[in-house]
């Protein structure tokens, strides 16, 4: 079933991150799924409240050579100040967080304007 989905999901995440530019935070960063379809050289930031995930996190980032920071985080209450990323990055997150709203509230916080 995994390598179903992540076969459908493929050139979504591609397009998608495409797009994602400068100092990046992927919200809910997982076991990194998105990692092999960032930008060559992309600075990203991962969080995820599963702080159980962030180990499989590194494990691949590692495998794909990328240097990224991976921190325990709830999308609903980010650490970061007001307009610390240039870019934002939330996949398949938003339907497992209590407040959505809150979420892309703090999302729009910490994204430079």
């Amino acid at each position: 079933m995994e390598f179903f989905s992540e076969n459908v999901f493929k050139n979504w995440r591609r397009k998608l991150l495409s797009h994602a530019k400068g100092k990046i935070l992927e919200a809910g960063v997982g076991t990194g799924k998105n990692f092999p379809y960032y930008p060559a050289n992309a600075d990203i930031t991962g969080i995820d409240i599963a702080d159980k995930m962030l180990p499989l996190a590194e494990k691949r980032a590692a495998k794909l050579g990328l240097a990224v920071k991976l921190m325990e985080g709830d999308v609903q209450s980010l650490s970061f100040p007001d307009n610390s990323f240039d870019t934002a990055v939330a996949t398949f997150v938003f339907c497992s967080v209590p407040d959505p709203v809150l979420g892309l509230k703090e999302l729009k916080r910490i994204v430079e304007t």
